[in-house]
């Protein structure tokens, strides 16, 4: 099955807690925001680490994701 991306700029700006009310509405969808704001149905097993001047880090799941260099002790298991 193909991803499937969403431009939804034209009919509304999703805010954080709107699109957490949208997935909680949809819990049967993986649904996700990329960079640029576009509604995901992801397909891929994968995750994308996005920071501040880095290269975008591509992470397969299953996978230990770390934040020791801003939250010291913070791993999250995706």
């Amino acid at each position: 099955m193909d991803t499937v991306v969403l431009n939804l700029d034209l009919i509304v700006h999703l805010t954080d807690e709107q699109f957490y009310q949208l997935c909680m509405a949809n819990k049967d969808l993986n649904l996700e925001l990329n960079a640029q704001r576009e509604l995901i149905n992801p397909q891929e097993q994968q995750v994308e680490i996005y920071r501040k001047g880095l290269p975008v880090e591509v992470i397969q799941m299953p996978a230990l994701i770390s934040a020791e260099e801003v939250w010291p002790g913070f791993q999250l298991q995706v």
